[in-house]
């Protein structure tokens, strides 16, 4: 199943800021170490105004995200004090399906929320994931990963609602590490 975390931010801090403190709490190269979580990825919005970021989780079941590991890992605790004037909006959704896709770097991910699953809007193939906890803020959720070059060619802007992500970092794995030395 696949945990996802959007949120987005007043325009009162930089960007820096937000990835300095992100981490710091979040560590990428941990979180894939709690029981339970297979995989993460950071995204920022591209066609989005706040700014928004949106987090991806390969997990094994709902109960990874009440478990001491995971709290100890960071998370649960996103809303602190310094930056809760700061955020604007927060979801967390847990998805039934496969686990999250590993968007290359010169990527993005579109994002698609709807009552039912669709059919492929521009051609496009979306795997739906029906929405199975936390927050339900979308019956089903669409992803799809394209090449930038392809997303250029296409009219993205004529599907009403989608959100398009560009990856912050690459997939982080217990086998695969963030780089060393890796740049924010």
């Amino acid at each position: 199943m696949i945990y996802m975390v959007e949120c987005a931010l007043t325009e009162r801090q930089t960007e820096e800021d937000w990835n300095r403190w992100y981490h710091s709490m979040k560590p990428p190269h941990v979180l894939p170490t709690v029981p339970g979580i297979s995989s993460t990825q950071r995204f920022k919005g591209i066609n989005v105004s706040p700014p928004a970021y949106f987090a991806i989780y390969s997990v094994a079941s709902a109960d990874v995200m009440t478990s001491a590991a995971y709290r100890n890992a960071g998370g649960g605790r996103f809303q602190t004090e310094d930056w809760k004037p700061l955020i604007t909006f927060w979801n967390r959704d847990l998805f039934d399906g496969s686990d999250a896709p590993d968007v290359p770097m010169d990527s993005i991910l579109l994002v698609l929320d709807r009552p039912a699953p669709e059919g492929s809007p521009l051609g496009i193939s979306f795997t739906w994931l029906p929405s199975i906890g936390l927050d339900r803020s979308t019956p089903f959720r669409g992803l799809a990963v394209l090449g930038r070059a392809e997303a250029d060619r296409l009219a993205l802007a004529a599907i009403p609602g989608l959100r398009t992500f560009r990856p912050v970092i690459p997939q982080v794995t217990r086998e695969r590490p963030l780089p060393e030395g890796w740049k924010f």
